[in-house]
């Protein structure tokens, strides 16, 4: 087998992707304003056809569509726990079909789909409880994602993260919309199978960089998308939020890799699915994008390219890097329902050569996440000028 060398074209160039065989190694050429996602995809579609929700687009669309038929055709009743427990007999009657029905289904496609799922049951949540309190001001709110949900790529074991976006303070608001977001939570919980985490944020509450609180605020704002609600009100949010992450972007970028450090000197045990305070695994993704996001965000902006395209272009990482990078991603959320750690007995039953795989795998992710924030540390001129984590880790 010969070696595979991904080419980038002229700017000219009108084709798409294409491979062509030479001197026994397969040469893959692409546009230049092709994006590292787009690319990666498109690899992936052609050496495992069906590998992402777009070419299972009309599959995925299907399934969902069912989704929203049965839980349309529900009775409308004014009885919030049978209605809960009628939503997630649904809901986990799909998700079962997804992850374990489904196996040949590539895992980008499963992790979308479960994803879209909870879309349509919250949006059906919330629009129900709109229905029965017409009068508590839930049209100037907006539930906004974040977190591996707003990227949808959830599993059977994550939660659904997500924050409701409003005015003011709610310790003010009516008593009529008390209830109606109390009961919201209230059927949501009942809803899902899965534990969600809702945090409540006001427009109007100021952001600032002073605590450990404050970081993670950014982390969760800066992955963020609309699920329903007032659009004017998060495109407001939007363009506030912005302006401070403008001002404040090298320090949370300083603060987020001094936190990681910190956790790193209390835990170097590698995970597959971390969970809060973990390294490894899916966490070093995250790790990525948040660098990409953070990264020089107003000229990210103006360049109009999403996270890791940016990050290539600030030559903190490849395309080859990328390719490599988002393959293994795939392989380990694709075990993660399967084990939690290099030590969870669930892996070491695994066959030795996807042993093998994995930890190469994690070994991937955490040096490129790592390698990244090292540029970046440097490039920022910070403080001390190495952290132990790289030093131990490079």
């Amino acid at each position: 087998s010969g070696s595979i060398k991904i080419v980038r074209a002229p700017p000219k160039w009108s084709g798409r992707v294409v491979n062509q065989f030479k001197d026994n190694a397969q040469y893959i050429v692409y546009p230049s304003d092709t994006t590292p996602v787009e690319l990666t995809r498109e690899l992936m579609a052609g050496l495992y056809p069906g590998s992402t929700h777009d070419d299972n687009q009309v599959r995925t669309d299907t399934q969902l569509n069912k989704l929203q038929n049965d839980i349309n055709a529900l009775p409308a009743d004014d009885d919030l726990v049978k209605k809960g427990l009628a939503i997630k007999g649904i809901l986990a009657k799909f998700r079962d079909k997804i992850w374990k029905e489904n196996a040949e289904l590539p895992i980008e496609a499963r992790m979308y789909l479960d994803s879209r799922a909870a879309d349509l049951v919250i949006g059906h949540v919330f629009d129900h409880i709109k229905t029965i309190h017409p009068g508590a001001g839930l049209d100037g709110i907006a539930l906004v994602t974040f977190g591996t949900y707003s990227q949808y790529e959830t599993a059977r074991i994550s939660d659904y993260d997500l924050f409701i976006l409003h005015r003011g303070s709610l310790e003010i608001s009516s008593e009529a919309q008390k209830t109606a977001l109390a009961q919201f939570n209230q059927l949501l919980y009942d809803s899902t199978e899965s534990g969600q985490t809702v945090r409540f944020v006001s427009i109007d509450e100021k952001l600032g960089i002073q605590t450990t609180k404050y970081i993670d605020e950014f982390k969760q704002r800066v992955t963020r998308r609309l699920l329903i609600g007032d659009r004017g009100l998060f495109d407001e949010f939007e363009k506030e939020f912005q302006v401070i992450l403008a001002q404040e972007w090298q320090r949370v970028i300083i603060e987020i890799i001094k936190e990681r450090d910190e956790k790193y000197k209390k835990s170097d045990v590698w995970h597959l699915n971390p969970k809060e305070g973990g390294l490894g695994g899916t966490r070093e993704m995250e790790m990525i994008r948040l660098m990409g996001r953070f990264y020089k965000p107003a000229d990210r902006a103006a360049a109009d390219i999403d996270e890791f395209a940016w990050l290539i272009r600030q030559k903190v990482m490849s395309e080859e890097e990328f390719a490599r990078v988002w393959e293994a991603y795939v392989r380990i959320a694709a075990l993660r329902d399967e084990a939690d750690s290099l030590f969870d007995r669930k892996f070491m039953a695994f066959d030795s050569s996807k042993r093998i795989q994995t930890i190469k795998d994690l070994r991937l992710l955490f040096d490129l996440s790592t390698g990244i924030m090292l540029s970046i540390w440097h490039n920022l001129n910070a403080e001390p000028p190495l952290l132990p984590i790289f030093l131990s880790s490079r």
